[in-house]
């Protein structure tokens, strides 16, 4: 065998090894490690559509969320489902830090000034929000600051969650 075939076969050996190890890490050992360092570091995933309802200057408003995450950062859009904004579809864009999230909202149309941020404490494993959203009151001109409460779309509430939010 001379040098130039023994070369291609060792480079062809190469990239089979390396496609091989390349499956095993995405289809094996990527989601086993990705479980691992989540239950080790208390990480929370929050990513996928959640539910939130909150009274907004005595109007109750219901938003439909899509959560994308990457890390601590998460982004994505959240649609209003009920209330004066009825329609309107935000931008979402925020931390999270230990079970805290901390996210700003921004209308899709740039040209509105209707913006506003939140802060809420993850429960249930990142099933469930709670927390506060600043917002301005038109009605008051001024900032205002409403209770809010989500969940999870993909988690079947539970008769707990569906007492706390029958109470509020």
């Amino acid at each position: 065998m001379s040098a130039f075939t023994a070369n291609i076969v060792a480079g062809i050996a190469v990239i089979l090894l390396s496609t091989g190890a390349g499956f095993l890490y995405q289809w094996y050992l990527g989601p086993w490690l990705k479980e691992w360092w989540i239950k080790r570091r208390g990480a929370l995933e929050i990513h996928g559509p959640w539910k939130l309802e909150g009274d907004f200057d005595g109007v109750i408003g219901k938003r439909d969320m899509d959560i994308r995450q990457r890390g601590r950062s998460i982004w994505g859009t959240a649609t209003s489902t009920a209330g004066r904004d009825k329609g309107r579809v935000y931008l979402l864009k925020g931390t999270i830090n230990n079970a805290i999230l901390v996210c700003r909202y921004m209308d899709e149309e740039r040209s509105s000034l209707d913006m506003g941020s939140f802060a809420v404490r993850l429960l249930c494993g990142g099933r469930e929000m709670e927390g506060v959203c600043a917002f301005y009151s038109e009605r008051h001109e001024a900032i205002h600051a409403a209770g809010i409460k989500g969940w999870k779309v993909s988690d079947k509430p539970t008769r707990a969650q569906r007492r706390r939010l029958k109470k509020s």
